[in-house]
């Protein structure tokens, strides 16, 4: 069953690639104008996807309540980033060099292109998704990292911004729904209750120093703030108030998706307390 699940999921993602098909360069960097509900979908996936999650998990069986100050950052970043959105939804640009073009120049604007090239690129999804999909084929986890990067990759470059979009929307849709089926579970009496687990796990600054805490407090506040992907939606919003009403809503969204990656990490604690890599 899993096998198939994986098979219909990468054949639809290559479907919407198909369908989505840009034939004009604006068509392909643009897409469509986004309402509040297709933004909530495409941000909430664009920075929860297979690696944050499993991720999370690993690092809740490791750091315990620790794993916090790698989720609050990130909240107060994205609220803080709201204060941006008048000047950047109303920027009629159509991607990130092109917008910082407009201060600092064209000579940045086509330096900022090719160093985005290079850092936009998302090999933890390709090897998170890899992951998965070997846990539940017969895949060497390198080919099933291949076939997955396929699968991410080969539907943009054909259908570009909308179909960016619209796979996006198709894996919130399934995020949410194998979310609320690890609901039961991890809800299931004693699998995640804190009272069984060590002291230490339930104590936020016990697992994680306090140079670490600065560390990534720093780099996931500024997160929205740097990512490339986050105001090429945003360009495309319908208006400011819309990208303002959907980043609310991802950030209340992504709380409770932090919530059951932390009960999930807390239950794989009860159940496999000496895994050696809860990465896999």
């Amino acid at each position: 069953m899993g096998k198939i699940t994986l098979l219909i999921y990468a054949a639809a993602m290559l479907a919407i690639g198909a369908k989505t098909w840009a034939h004009t360069l604006e068509r392909f960097v643009l897409g469509d104008r986004l309402g509040v509900r297709p933004l909530v979908a495409t941000i909430v996936s664009t920075f929860y996807g297979a690696s944050a999650i499993l991720g999370g998990v690993a690092l809740t069986y490791q750091v315990g309540l620790g794993v916090i100050w790698f989720m609050l950052p990130f909240y107060l970043g994205t609220i803080t980033f709201i204060l941006w959105l008048q000047r950047i939804a109303g920027a009629r640009k159509y991607t990130l060099p092109d917008f910082l073009g407009g201060f600092y120049g064209p000579r940045f604007a086509i330096a900022s292109t090719f160093l985005l090239t290079i850092l936009c690129l998302v090999p933890e999804e390709i090897i998170a998704s890899g992951k998965v999909l070997a846990s539940f084929t017969d895949l060497s986890v390198e080919a099933a990292m291949g076939l997955m990067a396929v699968v991410l990759i080969v539907p943009v470059m054909g259908g570009g911004m909308r179909a960016d979009v619209q796979t996006d929307i198709a894996q919130f849709g399934l995020m949410l729904v194998m979310l609320i089926v690890a609901l039961p579970f991890v809800w299931a009496p004693g699998t995640a209750a804190p009272s069984h687990l060590p002291a230490e796990y339930l104590d936020p600054l016990a697992l994680i120093s306090p140079q670490e805490i600065a560390v990534f407090f720093v780099l996931l506040f500024f997160l929205p703030f740097t990512s490339a992907p986050l105001y090429q939606r945003l360009f495309v919003s319908e208006s400011a108030a819309s990208a303002r009403k959907a980043l609310l809503y991802s950030v209340g969204i992504w709380m409770a998706i932090d919530a059951t990656v932390v009960l999930c990490g807390f239950a794989a604690l009860q159940m496999w307390p000496t895994l050696s890599d809860p990465d896999l």
